[in-house]
């Protein structure tokens, strides 16, 4: 999976979406996504890396707890295989519930 397949995945499940930030002044009302690489973890095979592993951080930004908007993640998350962990923050100066999945491809 590329990372614009990513992005497009990310679109179709009706929120608004933005890679590592939304302009200043253009952060849509919750909820919304932000996703973005975080680095890599790559295999490596004779000295080079064989295998490139790309970490890759999504965050869900709420409101409110919205299980609906996790689940449309974690099921989308599944169906293209990727394994993913989960995360949840309360973001006291924004007011917004921040759930991180990190996942690679």
């Amino acid at each position: 999976m590329t990372l614009k397949e990513i992005c497009k995945g990310l679109e179709g499940l009706g929120y608004p979406v933005a890679y590592r930030a939304f302009a200043e002044g253009e952060v849509p009302d919750p909820p919304y996504i932000v996703y973005y690489e975080q680095g890599t973890d790559n295999f490596s095979a004779d000295g080079i890396p064989y295998d490139i592993i790309t970490d890759l951080e999504i965050e869900l930004y709420t409101k409110k707890k919205d299980p609906e908007a996790e689940q449309k993640i974690i099921d989308w998350l599944t169906e293209n295989g990727m394994y993913w962990e989960k995360e949840e923050y309360y973001i006291e100066s924004t007011e917004l519930l921040q759930v991180i999945f990190e996942t690679e491809y």
